[in-house]
């Protein structure tokens, strides 16, 4: 059967860009595939005439860009032209909906990457992802989750029949084992919004004199407590901007463990972050973070909301020796190179998108 698939994200976001290229790369030597995604390139990204780049809305939901019917109409072209029978959306935007009666008129099997599949509370788009995910959850031929833990909740929630879902890990192109260099640095990292705990070191600050980097941008409404926390604790050095990837592996590389105090979570590409990097976490046990660490192999997990408890996951790790904490970093690096293989990801990707075309055909 000949396989010709779109990869299409509108995203800005670093995390969502690298899933994008990073499965075309391992992709395009199993199927004929090509991309779609943004004009708002990340660093480092190699882009050949099979990628194609759209002026994009800043947001993924309703802007005055999102009524851009010239741009919509070249993604209908473009898919026309190449003949494509799978489309998968790596990320949720509104103008997946806008494509969706195009796909469905001609036949074209449609998968979607949910990475929020219960919005996360206190956020204020957390009514536009749930009507989202409800909308698509009609007309997707299959919800590709990336976390086992929240697919009965999904299917629940969203009344989809759960023959409909599959569990795909996320994937990342791997880095060489990175050596510790500082081992008792720590570092918060990614965009600083309210269910990520960033305030939690109000209380962690007071019994762990490690320096601590907190770096990223900082929602506005948290901002004025957030920065509070080096005026009040000179060991805290706050970064509030999004960095480049170059100044992003500088930050990892000098950091000998990294923190996610969660308040709420599906999966973490931070952690992701983290063991490609070489470097273990301390993170609190929610969501479907337990699916990501090895408690005391390749990070730590506290329960949920118990700052003790990640104080002494973190006192753990300064006692250590500098051998054991090296293990440690190679343990992250191995368990994660296996688990968020983009090879093993392009591979299902085929075999799902095979199974439905034919499924159609039969």
């Amino acid at each position: 059967m000949n396989l010709r698939i779109a990869l299409i994200s509108f995203s800005n976001n670093y995390d969502m860009q690298k899933y994008l290229y990073t499965l075309y790369n391992n992709l395009k030597e199993k199927a004929f595939t090509i991309t779609i995604g943004s004009t708002k390139l990340i660093d480092n990204v190699d882009i050949d005439k099979h990628n194609f780049l759209i002026d994009v809305p800043n947001k993924p939901g309703i802007e005055f860009r999102t009524l851009n019917f010239s741009s919509l109409s070249r993604l209908i072209r473009i898919i026309k032209l190449h003949k494509i029978n799978v489309v998968y959306y790596l990320s949720s935007h509104i103008w997946n909906i806008f494509l969706y009666p195009h796909l469905k008129r001609n036949n074209i099997s449609i998968l979607h990457s949910i990475h929020d599949p219960i919005p996360h509370p206190n956020e204020g788009k957390g009514l536009f992802i749930y009507n989202y995910n409800r909308l698509i959850s009609k007309y997707t031929d299959l919800i590709i989750l990336h976390s086992k833990n929240f697919k009965d909740l999904f299917c629940r929630k969203y009344n989809f029949p759960e023959k409909k879902v599959s569990i795909l890990n996320l994937w990342h192109q791997w880095l060489d084992f990175n050596e510790l260099k500082t081992d008792n640095t720590l570092l918060f990292f990614g965009r600083i919004n309210p269910y990520k705990g960033v305030l939690t070191f109000k209380k962690i600050a007071q019994k762990v004199s490690n320096k601590i980097f907190i770096v990223g941008k900082v929602h506005k409404k948290i901002k004025q407590e957030v920065y509070e926390l080096p005026r009040n604790f000179s060991h805290i050095k706050l970064i509030d901007r999004y960095v480049s990837e170059k100044e992003m592996n500088t930050f990892f590389d000098n950091a000998g463990l990294v923190l996610l105090p969660y308040k709420s979570a599906t999966q973490s590409g931070v952690i992701i972050e983290a063991y490609r990097h070489s470097r273990p976490v301390v993170a609190f046990n929610t969501g479907a973070i337990n699916e990501q660490i090895i408690d005391k192999k390749t990070g730590f997990l506290v329960h949920e909301g118990d700052v003790d408890g990640f104080v002494c996951a973190i006192d753990y790790y300064k006692k250590l020796d500098f051998s054991e904490k090296v293990a440690m970093c190679r343990n992250a690096w191995e368990f994660g190179k296996l688990k968020y293989s983009p090879s093993k990801a392009a591979e299902n990707i085929v075999n799902i998108s095979l199974k439905i075309l034919s499924k159609k055909l039969a």
